[in-house]
């Protein structure tokens, strides 16, 4: 094989492209997926004066701005500000009629207060005028509408959909890529999910693995599988044989036909082989590691970065869009098919959808989709207390998820309830031993908590506890940000770096034995810059409190003290006090904020960014749309496969 190394780099290219075009993330151009338009410059409207300027600063304070901005406004990326991006006229418009947008209703900063806030935020880039772009940052969270790429465009494999496009398309079995996947780098996921395109940039490292992994995965490509990628040409090694293979190993891997030049250099790999007396197998193997390492196979490559600037994407890069939603994998032959045959628009994508989710693949890639929207994903190496659970494997850990992902698939996948509703308050389980272990019960098995009011939906589930849990004392700061950010996206900022000695300071002058909640409360009152952003989600962690690291429902703290389970918070503009995560649940389920939260995390998973606040309108047209279908989850799938931010790309620039 080593003769064959140069050949590879020069065929594959992955050095050159991988490492010098990392995707473009939502902050780039249209090609990544984010607005165009938001880096366009845009002239002031109006003119600011220093007075202004300098009521404006204290007012930005004043008014909480710096708490979720930041002091130069790029504190979090779906809240970043660029003084270019609005008139001084607009900017005012918008701070008045919709700021704040989470820590208090609109209406708090209106007339001369926004004006002065605006002429400040202006004031940033040394002039009223300055463009945007000079700042390097978007103006607005990406718009997934006609003038974005809305799945994002160029994005790099996960870990799981690069196994998983492997395992599909080579017929290996996933147990035999565990290895392979460990070796592949962590998704860099510092908030949103791992399929975002801001979570997956890659290095030399990466790059390194990548190499490796083809070599690795080509030893197990059975010649069975090479023969049927053949279309069972006789086994010699004539034009037809290698035609047929990189034909259709190439649609398989790329996800489209090959274009002329990529069949004819592959096929020039494999006659090179067969010039060297080598054999059809290890020609094969040879062409299907550089194809493995190429960025049309690592990358979701669509119209503008293969130079078409159409704006309807083609029916192939539907189908990828589809697998990778519904699968989390590439599209199979019968999908390819359907491609190629023109069928993927109207009631031919109501067809592909329903013969995708009758396939196995279906429950896969909606396990990965309920992985990322509960953070299931960081249980893989989640540190279990030893002083907690002395007993407890790692080993235990998949019987957890199984739990939680049987649960949620027996919503979509058995009776089609209402989602979001059954989700938070189905009483119904099955679990084995060791999960009942967990819950204080004799043996596992079906389960009916309908009689007990501290076991309601996937809120108590060992797996959701655990993940939550960041520290012994069970994380009522973490479960409740869990609530605020997860599942009613409030975005709570993270707090200011100087806060970092006060907190410890407040730490030695506190009582270490005492309630958890008590201490809560009381760091609250002694730092009033901390409780204005703790109102968002310390209630709603207290309800949690009774629960261990791992879902066991106690009275007592590690300290002895009695532990309360009641809580309280504003949702849906009302204020509610709740005596158990029960009466939480069932505020959950018929909540407008917790719904349009989900319809928000459901499009971030199928576009690979979260929608901004420019993506309103399109949020609000698919939590009508699963209203519409009393929360039915398929054809939720349906709506949001068809809609056309999902079908259609960037218009030409």
């Amino acid at each position: 094989m080593k003769r064959y190394l140069l050949f590879i780099v020069v065929v594959c290219g992955l050095s050159a492209c991988v490492a010098t075009e990392k995707p473009a993330d939502s902050s780039s151009s249209s090609s990544s997926g984010g607005s165009s338009s938001s880096s366009s410059s845009s002239s002031s409207s109006g003119s600011t004066d220093n007075a202004a300027i300098a009521r404006g600063e204290a007012l930005y304070v004043e008014q909480h701005c710096e708490a979720c901005h930041g002091s130069d406004g790029l504190k979090l990326p779906d809240t970043k500000i660029v003084p270019g991006a609005r008139t001084l006229s607009t900017l005012t418009t918008y701070i008045n009629d919709k700021m704040p947008k989470t820590l208090g209703e609109p209406g708090d900063c209106v007339g001369q207060c926004a004006a002065d806030i605006a002429a400040y935020i202006k004031s940033w880039s040394g002039s009223s005028s300055s463009s945007s772009s000079s700042s390097g940052a978007i103006a607005l969270p990406p718009v997934l509408g006609l003038d974005a790429d809305a799945p994002s465009n160029g994005r790099r494999l996960t870990r799981d959909e690069f196994v998983n496009s492997v395992s599909d398309a080579l017929g290996i079995t996933p147990a035999l890529l565990v290895d392979i996947r460990v070796k592949l780098e962590r998704e860099n996921v510092n908030a949103g999910m791992r399929n975002s395109v801001s979570a997956l940039t890659t290095s030399r490292t990466n790059i390194d693995a990548y190499e490796d992994a083809a070599s690795a995965i080509v030893a197990q490509v059975s010649t069975l599988k090479i023969a049927v990628l053949a279309d069972e040409c006789g086994g010699g090694f004539t034009d037809q044989c290698i035609n047929n293979f990189v034909s259709n190993a190439g649609e398989l891997l790329y996800r489209r036909p090959l274009e002329n030049r990529q069949q004819q250099t592959l096929v020039a790999l494999m006659n090179e082989v067969k010039n060297d007396n080598g054999d059809f197998n290890e020609a094969a193997r040879l062409a299907l590691q550089v194809m493995l390492q190429s960025p049309y196979f690592l990358y979701r490559m669509e119209g503008k970065l293969r130079g078409d600037d159409t704006e309807e994407i083609d029916q192939y890069e539907l189908a990828t869009r589809l697998s990778y939603s519904l699968w989390a994998s590439g599209p199979d032959e019968e999908l390819l098919g359907r491609a190629g045959r023109g069928e993927l628009t109207g009631d031919g994508i109501d067809s592909a959808v329903e013969y995708m989710m009758q396939d196995p693949r279906a429950k896969r890639g909606f396990r990965e989709f309920i992985s990322e929207w509960l953070k299931l994903f960081l249980l893989e190496n989640r540190n279990i207390s030893e002083e907690e659970h002395p007993d407890f494997k790692d080993e235990y850990k998949p019987a957890m998820l199984k739990e939680t992902y049987d649960f949620f698939e027996g919503i979509v996948f058995g009776d089609g309830a209402p989602f979001l509703q059954e989700a938070y308050t189905r009483q119904t389980t099955n679990i084995d031993n060791t999960v009942a272990a967990m819950y204080g019960l004799d043996r596992g098995g079906d389960y009916d908590w309908s009689n007990d009011r501290k076991r309601i939906g996937f809120l108590t589930q060992s797996s959701v506890m655990s993940v939550h849990t960041v520290v012994l004392d069970t994380s009522i700061l973490h479960r409740g940000l869990f609530i605020a950010d997860d599942l009613l996206c409030r975005h709570v900022p993270t707090p200011p770096e100087n806060l970092g000695p006060v907190i410890a300071e407040q730490l030695m002058m506190t009582d270490a034995t005492a309630p958890q909640r008590e201490r809560m409360e009381q760091h609250n009152l002694n730092y009033e810059q901390c409780g204005f952003c703790h109102e968002l989600f310390d209630g709603l962690g207290y309800t949690f409190e009774p629960y261990d690291s791992l879902g066991g429902f106690r009275t007592l703290d590690q300290h002895g003290n009695p532990i309360e389970n009641s809580g309280f918070n504003e949702i849906d503009s009302v204020k509610h006090d709740f005596a158990d995560v029960t009466d939480l649940a069932n505020i959950l389920a018929s909540s407008d904020e917790a719904k349009a939260c989900f319809v928000e995390s459901f499009i971030s998973y199928h576009f690979g960014h979260t929608p901004g606040i420019a993506d309103a309108s399109f949020v609000q047209e698919l939590t009508n749309a699963f209203d519409l279908t009393n929360q039915n989850f398929i054809e939720l799938v349906k709506y949001i496969v068809k809609s056309d931010p999902y079908i259609k790309r960037a218009e030409a620039q």
